[in-house]
């Protein structure tokens, strides 16, 4: 068991180039909490758990869950940004869900197209996270090629606690408070300036000209006699920045504006054998993005109803629900509707499932899935198949509304043994856009890790091919390695995370030809902490370097010639806890 001081959020930030977008650290704060390494339990088919010590210890992470999620070996982004694509599908068709939720868009600081350098969850109070990197549960609405399923605390403590954060962009305070005999109250505040980041990164940022943000979250929990659960969340910021952006044909200043309010309610009870919830979601935001002189405002409004039910019993399990989702933005009114039925079996060292799931998007279709997993002493070998269908939003990849379709098949292989531990995966899958594109995509993937007394080293390989007709796409990586050596001791915590890969694919393509590749692409991170319990109560110092070798990765070609990703930023800081 860990002390509780030693888990609070360890940030590291990070400038990215205007290519992708233009990234600010945040201010963070989080409450003390204890963790423990985390393993998949038994009868669960999800194929990877990340606890928040892991997250907070990931020197690439910046103390972000989908940060720390484009680490994994699974994961095939080929920027710096926060939008997960998991083995070679694009980050539109992966599902990031809170407390069982869908949301449209987890990114902060982002464009107009949706792509962004953080998420929304970096000062949220974790109890858990799980990625499921091919053929997600039918239980998670609107999600095809996988998902990531985020969980807040909502646990009652013992007390109250309190942190106040203070970095290089400004300041944030936590709390949390038991109310009543079974009620929890979480809630923390964070503004943010970079005045003093600029002071000590200025010749880094020569492109960003102002940025400041506010943020806030409320969350209350109360879990009744009946062991039914009541938890309400909330959360708002607001954010603006500018920079100037050189594109291949154009330049300009950009600046965005934007304020956003979410708010989720979940209820949990029991009833006739069965596990209920029911979760509504309700996500409004206004963004004004403003470049070279034009304004754009797009309103968008996001609601979600869903109600599921579990039945378990020795050796089965049974899963039914349905959910409804509807989209209000500048293009009109958009929504989907689905039901899905799942059964799950233990037989012996297997466990098997499959279900279906009628879905209304855009069209009738069926989703169909079926997985399994073999554990043979101390290996385990997961198999899934599925076909998908999804309604993508208008991003990166898309200008409007789009149709996925997905047939994919994958097999995952670990093995543990003494103090290592052997992760491998190979897949492949097809991908359906409209009645047009179609693309082919393959890929293997393994990763060795080795944890023996203060010490965690890991490594691994990935190759993807990813084909629309015989053309690679941007998510075609040949080959990626990645590096992790973490050391804890006595207080300290001391980590780097290496990552090389093939260059991306260019992006604009002329008909008929065959793309060019950019210079291959690496980055090295580093972070330092030191945990120190006074009479006021718990600090933890700590610094950070991003692109430690100030390595010059190529990011695009504008008019003036090579951009480049993030180049080497420094950030320290300071968290007290009592």
């Amino acid at each position: 068991m860990i002390r509780p001081i030693a888990l609070l959020c360890l940030p590291v930030l990070l400038y990215g180039q205007p290519t992708d977008t233009t990234s600010y650290p945040l201010s963070t704060t989080a409450e003390p909490l204890t963790v423990t390494a985390s393993r998949i339990p038994h009868g669960e088919l999800a194929t990877i758990r990340l606890s928040q010590l892991d997250i907070y210890r990931n020197a690439t992470a910046k103390a972000d869950p989908l940060l720390a999620v484009n680490t994994l070996p699974a994961a095939t982004n080929p920027d710096e940004t926060a939008n997960v694509s998991l083995r070679g599908s694009p980050a539109e068709a992966t599902g990031i869900y809170l407390n069982g939720v869908p949301l449209r868009s987890a990114v902060r600081i982002d464009q107009s197209n949706g792509v962004g350098q953080f998420s929304l969850f970096r000062q949220l109070p974790l109890r858990q996270l799980r990625v499921y990197p091919s053929n997600p549960p039918l239980q998670f609405s609107q999600a095809s090629a996988g998902a990531v399923a985020i969980e807040t605390d909502y646990a009652r403590p013992g007390g109250t606690a309190r942190s106040l954060s203070l970095n290089l962009v400004g300041v944030g305070y936590s709390h949390v408070q038991a109310v009543g005999e079974t009620g929890a109250l979480r809630g923390y505040v964070n503004a943010s300036d970079l005045t003093a980041f600029r002071a000590v990164n200025g010749r880094k940022l020569t492109d960003l000209r102002a940025s400041r943000s506010v943020d806030a979250m409320l969350s209350y929990a109360v879990k009744d006699k009946q062991q039914r659960t009541l938890q309400l969340f909330y959360l708002g910021f607001l954010e603006s920045y500018r920079y100037d952006y050189r594109g291949a044909d154009t330049a300009g200043q950009f600046g965005q504006r934007k304020p956003r309010h979410l708010g989720i309610v979940n209820y949990d009870w029991q009833g006739s054998g069965w596990t209920w919830r029911a979760s509504q979601l309700l996500d409004w935001e206004k963004p004004t993005f403003a470049f070279d002189g034009q304004t754009l405002v797009v309103e968008r409004f996001t609601s979600h109803t869903g109600i599921h039910a579990e039945r378990r019993t020795p050796g089965l399990t049974l899963q039914w629900g349905g959910a409804t989702n509807h989209y209000f933005d500048p293009g009109g009114h958009t929504h989907t509707t689905e039901a899905y039925a799942y059964v799950q079996h233990r037989t012996g060292p297997w466990l098997l499932g499959g279900g279906l799931k009628p879905v209304y998007a855009d069209g009738a279709a069926l989703n169909v899935q079926l997985a399994g997993r073999l554990e043979l002493g101390r290996s385990r070998i997961h198999l899934t198949a599925g076909s998908h269908t999804q309604l993508l939003a208008p991003g990166p990849n898309f200008l409007g509304w789009q149709r996925l379709r997905i047939r994919q098949l994958a097999v995952d292989y670990l093995r543990r043994w003494s103090d290592w531990e052997l992760e491998a995966a190979a897949y492949t899958k097809r991908e359906r856009y409209g009645n047009r594109q179609t693309v082919a995509v393959a890929g293997a993937e393994t990763q060795l890790t080795y944890r023996s007394g203060n010490w965690l080293v890991g490594l691994g390989l990935v190759t993807v091919r990813s084909r629309a007709e015989t053309v690679p796409t941007r998510r075609d990586i040949p080959l990626s390695g990645r590096g992790r050596l973490q050391w804890n001791a006595a207080g300290w915590s001391a980590g780097l995370h290496y990552r090389a890969r093939s260059g991306k694919v260019e992006e604009s393509l002329m008909p008929g030809t065959v793309p060019d590749r950019y210079p291959d692409y690496q980055r090295l991170d580093a972070s330092i902490t030191k945990t120190l319990i006074t009479k006021l109560g718990g600090v933890i110092l700590y610094a950070n370097a991003n692109n430690l070798l100030d390595t010059r990765n190529v990011s695009y070609y504008s008019y003036r010639g090579e951009e480049y990703y993030s180049r080497r930023v420094v950030f320290f800081g300071a968290i007290l806890s009592w």
